[in-house]
């Protein structure tokens, strides 16, 4: 039982420290995943590196990290909050080619390191950058003027993103008055996104 306990512990401590380190540090790998990478790993090779260590001893704790990670998944998508401290969400960084430099403070994004993420994906000029998302998963997606209206998500799952809605410069009368319109309410829509002109 000790080893069970042991091995949840360390898969949340890992979670939290790698949640810490901040959407750019992570890569590609959702958190869970890159945690669950490392622990794997880290299981699997020690019976392989210590002789005296039972080769089946290491298969208790990667079978509980197998099962809390196929359990966090089902429950992350029952739980919007839950599934927001785990795993993030995207901030909007540069919104109608205006730098968002609390943003990007706040996501611990230096300029050089933006900059440079804009040169690679071929933004020469960085005036020339509309719009740039940090996705949950590290990335930077850029936009140019020249690829339209940004369409922000301001209903996923039946739970409005008000951030998004303030964005957009958009409101709930706004909202209340597109999904009558259409027969819904906030709790029917899976999935709704939007623009500034509101298409």
């Amino acid at each position: 039982m000790a080893i069970i306990l042991r091995t949840i512990v360390t898969y949340f401590i890992l979670i939290l420290l790698m949640r810490l380190m901040g959407k750019r540090q992570l890569g590609e790998l959702e958190v869970s995943e890159l945690t669950v990478t490392f622990m794997l790993s880290d299981l699997a090779s020690a019976p392989l590196l210590d002789h005296r260590m039972d080769l089946f001893d290491s298969f208790i704790p990667i079978s509980v990290i197998v099962g809390l990670e196929i359990l966090l998944a089902y429950v992350t998508l029952k739980s919007p909050f839950l599934k927001k401290a785990l795993y993030g969400s995207p901030s909007v960084i540069i919104y109608k080619g205006k730098l968002d430099a609390r943003e990007l403070r706040k996501q611990r994004l230096e300029l050089g390191e933006l900059l440079t993420s804009a040169r690679q994906n071929n933004f020469g000029d960085f005036s020339d950058v509309w719009h740039c998302i940090l996705e949950s998963d590290g990335k930077l997606s850029f936009f140019s003027k020249e690829d339209g209206d940004l369409a922000l998500p301001i209903i996923v799952d039946r739970r409005v993103i008000s951030k998004n809605l303030r964005l957009l410069c958009l409101d709930r009368k706004w909202l209340a008055k597109r999904l009558s319109g259409k027969g819904l309410c906030e709790r029917d829509v899976f999935l709704m996104t939007a623009t500034e002109k509101g298409d």
